[in-house]
């Protein structure tokens, strides 16, 4: 017999940190702002702003080609049952570039899972895949599946840790300038959580950045 159940439960943790040989100019990087707007897909995005070192705005070059700040979700407040085995996870973003009379192609460099918030684990699932130039307005890239651990393992209680989340980071290449980073838009990020806990032969547990749990 399937079971249903449903809860509130979203991201509501979003940080920017830096990576390791991204992109810099003077000192200053690209660093992400408003990420709180990838909770749902509402046409209000997470973006990139260049900053200096003490966070205040610098003014973009002209040219510039590189990956940048992970964007970093955590704190789903999740509540999968203890002992329960983690068969797989999947991640789906809706996100795009927009056009503000710049050069610019963005492209997925990393997208990984952590367990404490500041460091991957496990798989890199970027393909390196070119985002769209226009907001798809749908959940339309996917990465891993319910048969994935993206080359780690999890626990129950990792996974409803407050740190457990996604790492992103993708790389722009950019010329003329203006305003670039505030065309990288994330719009919304979706953890599915398949498992399997004991007296049930298997439950999907769906984490979104909606709020939304369900059990199946």
């Amino acid at each position: 017999m399937a079971i249903v159940q449903s809860g509130n439960f979203q991201f509501t943790n979003f940080s920017t940190l830096a990576r390791a040989g991204e992109f810099t100019n003077s000192t200053n990087t690209f660093k992400w702002v408003n990420g709180s707007n990838a909770q749902t897909s509402n046409n209000q995005y997470a973006v990139l702003q260049f900053q200096t070192p003490s966070n205040t705005v610098a003014t973009e070059p002209a040219t510039g080609n590189g990956y940048v700040n992970y964007l970093v979700c955590t704190q789903l407040a999740s509540s999968i049952p203890a002992g329960s085995t983690i068969n797989g996870i999947t991640v789906k973003l809706e996100r795009y570039h927009g056009d503000a009379g710049e050069t610019v192609t963005i492209t997925d460099s990393a997208i990984y899972l952590t367990k404490d918030g500041t460091t991957t684990v496990g798989s890199n699932k970027s393909a390196g895949a070119t985002w769209p130039l226009s907001d798809p307005n749908i959940l339309s890239e996917t990465f891993g599946s319910s048969s994935d651990l993206w080359g780690t393992t999890f626990t129950a209680a990792e996974v409803n840790a407050s740190t457990f989340g996604v790492m992103i980071s993708p790389n722009i290449n950019f010329s003329l300038g203006g305003g670039v980073g505030n065309q990288v838009r994330i719009d919304q990020i979706v953890i599915d959580i398949n498992y399997t806990t004991s007296g049930v032969s298997s439950r999907r547990a769906i984490f979104t950045s909606a709020a939304e749990l369900r059990t199946v």
